[in-house]
């Protein structure tokens, strides 16, 4: 925590002149953009982890943007815990198994199979989205024979 509001800070590289999207439990938090330089842009990000959030696990999932607005590559994963008013950061550094998806398969029953609750389905679209970009839009719709990045429970 960070004064009276909680944050996390993630170190991040990015493209230069690249747009980057936060999302916060799957929902779009925020969106900056990168340094106008030649080349990949290193900085600290401060997330401020917003005072409504309930207790339990959260995730901020960093991505940058490609002209077209879609998801072009997954720069970082914060993962924390929530609990009355500590903040417990679980940052995650690409720690992933895979998994290939078969005909009734669904992100939710995967999540509950592999990283224990269905609700953390957000997780593998959040580790799959630049791999298979129709997730950003349709993450109901997956296609028997994806192999998904599964990240470490």
């Amino acid at each position: 925590a960070d004064g009276t509001k909680p944050s996390v800070k993630y170190y991040v590289v990015a493209p230069g002149h690249s747009t980057i999207n936060i999302l916060l439990d799957g929902s779009l938090y925020k969106t900056l953009h990168a340094e106008s330089v030649v080349g990949a842009y290193g900085f600290i990000l401060k997330l401020d982890i917003p005072l409504t959030l309930t207790s339990g696990r959260h995730q901020f999932s960093i991505f940058t943007v490609n002209a077209l607005g879609r998801p072009s590559s997954q720069v970082g994963i914060v993962t924390f815990n929530v609990r009355g008013t500590t903040i417990q950061p679980l940052v995650r550094y690409g720690q992933t198994t895979q998994y290939v998806v078969k005909s009734g398969d669904s992100l939710w029953s995967i999540a509950q199979q592999i990283l224990g609750h269905g609700a953390r389905y957000t997780e593998l679209v959040a580790a799959n989205i630049s791999a298979h970009p129709s997730l950003a839009t349709a993450p109901n719709i997956i296609q028997s024979g994806w192999t998904l990045a599964i990240p470490a429970p």
